[in-house]
């Protein structure tokens, strides 16, 4: 980061007996303009919706999921990564059968996103010749792997954090985060080549969002003490990701050996956010946790990647209307950079239902939606020269 300096001028005045200079205070420079985002009319990504809710009625591959993280792979062709994956088919009446095929996590490969003529094509790992996750255990009925942020590695290669999580009761809310790894996928054919250990002792679940910039990957990650969510940033070398000893963590003035030092960036968030390279700095979008299964989405902005971050400024309101389901919530909202329109996001969140029954009774309620949203950032200096987006 660079620091901001003020040129000091001096004028000097020659006497007939002699040349003399005289030191002028400082000029004042101007007061800096606090930054403040200029929000414009949300409006649905309707034929991404409408494409993907086509892909997915037609089956058999994917047919619902959520998280719905994005990794830009080559030209318009993109990985859109899944955790909770439903496969098709779905009947003509809109109904999922209860054989059909439930994965811990997918990919779907989307082509197309910047011109509206999309296509897709599912990709999965195998286990006994029927779909399996890309990513799992011996007993996926105990324990299971989610999928959370990714970054490109080649044209055919991603990184993405999976989440270990573990059954600890009967219940469907009954389970907890247990530890994060770094997966290397080959996101074309699905090949998982290999799974290391990311930090996981300081109680933060380093899949929220990556962010590359320069030599470095930013990975920012959630401390979830239930209705509680604190961000955290860290950052590892692009060839060191799966290194646990190569991060280092933020603490509020420098970067640290240990995990435990890392200091809180921003409150009130949800497990998934984005923090992407935006008008010379960076743009935090995620849904605001504050109120118990709030719908409203915010944004906030800073000039560096650790913050501090501006006030929280009102996107959109995540809207659930459309299905059957009388259950029906919304969550986990973030953007997708590769998707911009000049100064208009493309934002995802989430839909699921509290009674599963649901999710088999009408399969539009388990799928991402997709919205667009005019931003601009007003006032306040350049930030730190980084915050334009080098793809992730």
């Amino acid at each position: 980061m660079t620091d901001q300096r003020f040129s000091r001028r001096t004028l000097g005045a020659a006497t007939a007996v002699g040349l003399t200079s005289t030191a002028v205070p400082a000029l004042a420079a101007p007061p800096e303009r606090k930054p403040v985002l200029d929000i414009g009319r949300a409006a649905p990504a309707q034929a991404l919706i409408d494409a993907l809710n086509r892909y997915g009625d037609r089956g058999p591959g994917w047919s619902g999921g959520d998280s719905t993280y994005s990794v830009p792979l080559t030209g318009r062709t993109s990985a859109l990564i899944f955790s909770d994956t439903f496969l098709g088919p779905v009947a003509a009446n809109g109904t999922r059968s209860r054989k059909a095929p439930f994965l811990n996590n997918s990919i779907v490969l989307t082509s197309g996103a910047g011109t509206d003529r999309f296509r897709f094509s599912t990709v999965t790992g195998h286990r006994d010749e029927d779909p399996a996750a890309l990513v799992t255990t011996e007993d996926t009925a105990t324990n299971w792997y989610w999928f959370g942020a990714g970054t490109k590695r080649s044209a055919r290669e991603i990184h993405v954090m999976a989440l270990l999580l573990e059954r600890t009761g009967d219940g469907p809310f009954d389970f907890a985060w247990a530890s994060t790894a770094v997966a290397r996928l080959d996101a074309q054919k699905g090949t998982l080549h290999s799974l290391r250990e990311a930090p996981s002792e300081a109680d933060i679940q380093w899949a929220s969002w990556i962010e590359r910039i320069g030599p470095w990957l930013y990975v920012y990650g959630v401390r979830d003490r239930g209705a509680d969510k604190r961000l955290f940033l860290a950052r590892v070398s692009r060839a060191s990701l799966g290194d646990r000893s190569a991060w280092r963590f933020w603490t509020g003035h420098a970067w640290s050996r240990a995990e435990g030092d890392a200091q809180e960036i921003a409150s009130a968030v949800a497990n998934e956010v984005s923090v992407a390279a935006f008008h010379g700095g960076y743009l935090l979008i995620t849904q605001d946790t504050s109120v118990a299964l709030n719908t409203q989405v915010v944004a906030s902005w800073a000039k560096h990647p650790e913050g501090p971050f501006t006030e929280k400024t009102p996107l959109f309101t995540m809207d659930t209307s459309g299905t059957r389901g009388t259950q029906v919530y919304a969550y986990n909202a973030h953007e997708h950079p590769q998707w911009r329109r000049g100064h208009t996001v493309l934002v995802s969140y989430n839909v699921n239902s509290f009674d599963s029954e649901e999710l088999y009774e009408d399969a539009a309620i388990y799928r991402p939606r997709f919205v667009r949203i005019p931003v601009r950032v007003r006032g306040g200096a350049q930030g730190d020269g980084a915050g334009r987006s080098q793809g992730r």
